[in-house]
C-alpha cells in the first residue's frame, strides 16, 4: 500500500471518529429534549382564549366564538417546538455526520400510521378541525404526526445508560407536583384560591374575581389522571422489583405509592382496574428477571401494603374512594369513572367567555323539584325514554354509535378530533344511555375506536402490528439480558406500556399523557435495538 493511500485511510478513520463524537453530542441534546417532553410537557397549564370557528351549530360548548382552554394549548405549542427541533437534529445528524437510519420493526407501522393520519386529516370534511383538533383538546392530525416523529427520532438516538435515571427523575417531579395538586383538591383546598397559582395559570388581562371550577391536576380530567397514574405505578413498581441498589429501590417504591395516591384521589376507577390486571403480569415477568428474588418479593409486598394503607387513609375522608376502587371490581358497569364527556372542563371555564345569569325560582314555588323528577316530567311531556346510563357509564352506547360511523368510512376515517360533528347528537336514545339528552359526545372514550374512526381501520391494524412487535421485541430483550443492570429500566418501560395500552380501552388520547407514551416507546425501541 502506498504512503498516499495510508494517509487517506488514516484521514478517513479520523473523520469517522470525529463524526461519531459529534453524533454523540447531538444524541445527548436529543436525550434532554425527550426528558423535557416526558417530564415538563404534562405540567404545562395556563388559560388561553381562542377564537374558535365551528363548522356546525350544535351546542354553545362547541359552537363558534371565543373559547377558553387551560390544559391543552400550551402543551400543544410545546409539542410542536419539541418535535420540530427533534426531527431537525436527526436530519442534521444524517446530513452532517452520515448517520444511517436504523432498520427497525417500528419503521413500517409508523410510516403507515403517519400516512393514513395525514391523508385522513387532509381529506376530512372538516380539515381545519381534523388537522389542529378541537380548541380544548388539540388532538388533530398534526399532533399525532408529532407523536410519531418523537417515537421515530428516539428510535434513532443512541442513549447513554444515564437516560433511565434521568427519566426517573423527570417522573419524580411530575408525580410530586400532580400529587400535591390533587390532594389539595381531594381535601377541599382548591389551589385556584392561591394568588401565586392564579398568577401563573391566568393571564393578567383576565379577571380573577368570580373564578369557578377547581384545579384537580395538570391533566384536566380525572379519567386521564387515573389511567396515567396506573401506568406510572406499573413503571415504578416494576423498576423497584428489579433495582439492584437499595436507595434506588426505595425511591422507586416511594414513587409507586405516590402515583397510587394520585390514582385513588382522582376518584376514577379505570386506573385501579388497570392495576388489578397488570400487577400480576409484573410479578410474573419480574421474578424470573431478578437477581434477588426474595428481595423483590419483599419489596413488592411492602409496596402493595403501603398502597392499601393509602387507600384506607383516603377512604376515611371520602367513602367514594372505596366505591371507585375495590367496589368497582364488583360492578364495572357503574363505576369505571365519574365522567361522561369532556364538557366538565368546558363548563368549569365558561365563566371566562360566556357567563350565564342564574334564573330565579318561580315565586309560587313551594318546594323545588329534584333534577330526576323534573327530567322525568319532561320525558313524559315529550314522550322520551326515561333517564338512564348505559353500561360502563354510557361508554357502551358511545362505542356502538362510533362503530356504526366507522362502518361507513372504514378506509380513511373522518379525521382526528371530529367525532363531535358526526356523532348523532340529536339521538333521542341519548337520554336512556347518557342520562341527559343535552350531553355532547366529543370523543369515543376508547383510543382504539378513535384511531379507526379518525384514520381508518388500516391505521388501527398498523397500530396493532406496532404494539405486538414492540412487546415481543421488548420481552425478547428482557429475557436475553436477565440479571443485568439494564433490565430494571427496560422492564419499567414494558410495564408502563402494558398499563397504558390497557387503560386506553376506556380512555382517549390526550396530549399530556400520549406524548409520554410515544416518546418512551421510541426510547424503549432504541434500547431493544442496542
Amino acid at each position: 500500500m502506498t504512503a498516499k493511500k495510508k494517509r487517506n485511510l488514516k484521514d478517513k478513520k479520523q473523520n469517522d471518529q470525529g463524526s461519531a463524537l459529534n453524533s454523540i453530542a447531538v444524541d445527548r441534546i436529543l436525550a434532554w429534549i425527550f426528558i423535557g417532553a416526558v417530564g415538563l410537557l404534562p405540567l404545562l397549564v395556563r388559560v388561553k382564549l381562542i377564537e374558535f370557528a365551528s363548522p356546525k351549530i350544535i351546542h354553545d360548548l362547541v359552537d363558534s366564538g371565543m373559547k377558553a382552554d387551560i390544559f391543552s394549548y400550551y402543551k400543544w405549542l410545546f409539542l410542536l417546538i419539541v418535535s420540530i427541533t427533534a426531527i431537525s437534529l436527526l436530519l442534521f445528524k444524517i446530513v452532517a455526520y452520515r448517520y444511517e437510519l436504523r432498520s427497525s420493526y417500528l419503521n413500517i407501522p409508523l410510516l403507515v400510521l403517519a400516512s393514513f393520519t395525514l391523508f385522513s386529516g387532509a381529506l376530512s370534511d372538516f380539515p381545519g378541525i381534523s388537522m389542529i383538533g378541537m380548541y380544548n383538546r388539540h388532538e388533530g392530525s398534526l399532533t399525532y404526526l408529532c407523536y410519531f416523529t418523537l417515537a421515530f427520532v428516539a428510535l434513532n438516538t443512541d442513549f447513554k445508560k444515564s437516560i433511565g435515571r434521568n427519566i426517573l427523575r423527570a417522573f419524580y417531579v411530575l408525580v410530586s407536583i400532580n400529587l400535591i395538586i390533587i390532594l389539595f383538591d381531594f381535601y377541599g383546598k382548591d389551589l385556584l384560591n392561591s394568588q401565586i397559582v392564579r398568577s401563573v395559570i391566568v393571564p393578567s388581562y383576565l379577571p380573577h374575581s368570580g373564578m369557578q371550577g377547581h384545579l384537580n391536576s395538570t391533566l384536566s380530567n380525572p379519567n386521564y389522571v387515573s389511567g396515567f397514574s396506573a401506568s406510572l405505578v406499573a413503571f415504578f413498581f416494576s423498576a423497584a422489583l428489579l433495582e439492584a441498589r437499595w436507595v434506588h429501590r426505595a425511591i422507586s417504591s416511594l414513587c409507586a405509592v405516590m402515583a397510587f395516591a394520585m390514582l385513588i384521589a382522582s376518584l376514577s376507577a379505570s386506573g385501579f382496574i388497570t392495576l388489578v390486571v397488570v400487577i400480576p403480569l409484573i410479578f410474573i415477568l419480574s421474578l424470573p428477571l431478578s437477581r434477588k428474588r426474595v428481595q423483590s418479593i419483599f419489596t413488592g409486598t411492602s409496596v402493595l401494603a403501603a398502597c392499601f394503607l393509602v387507600l384506607l387513609t383516603l377512604n376515611a375522608h371520602n367513602p367514594k374512594v372505596w366505591e371507585e376502587s375495590i367496589g368497582a371490581l364488583s360492578n364495572l358497569s357503574s363505576s369505571i369513572d365519574r365522567q361522561i364527556s369532556s364538557s366538565t372542563t368546558l363548563k368549569q371555564l365558561s365563566y371566562l367567555v360566556q357567563p350565564k345569569p342564574v334564573e330565579a325560582a318561580p315565586a309560587n314555588s313551594s318546594a323545588p323539584q329534584t333534577e330526576a323528577a323534573h327530567q322525568e316530567k319532561v320525558n313524559d311531556d315529550f314522550n322520551l325514554p326515561k333517564p338512564s346510563v348505559a353500561p360502563l357509564t354510557g361508554r357502551v352506547y358511545i362505542w356502538e354509535k362510533t362503530l356504526d360511523l366507522i362502518k361507513q368510512r372504514p378506509i380513511l376515517g373522518y379525521g382526528h378530533d371530529t367525532l363531535t360533528y358526526y356523532f348523532p347528537q340529536n339521538d333521542r336514545e341519548k337520554i336512556a344511555n347518557l342520562w341527559d339528552y343535552e350531553e355532547i359526545v366529543t370523543k369515543p372514550h376508547n383510543f382504539y375506536l378513535d384511531m379507526a374512526f379518525s384514520s381508518g381501520v388500516p391505521a388501527l391494524v398498523a397500530l396493532g402490528v406496532l404494539i405486538i412487535l414492540h412487546l415481543y421485541r421488548t420481552l425478547k430483550f428482557l429475557i436475553g439480558n436477565a440479571g443485568s443492570k439494564l433490565v430494571s429500566f427496560s422492564a419499567g418501560l414494558f410495564a408502563f406500556t402494558c398499563a397504558f395500552l390497557i387503560q386506553w380501552l376506556v380512555n382517549d388520547s390526550v396530549i399530556g399523557t400520549s406524548v409520554v407514551f410515544w416518546t418512551l416507546l421510541g426510547v424503549s425501541a432504541s434500547i431493544n435495538h442496542d
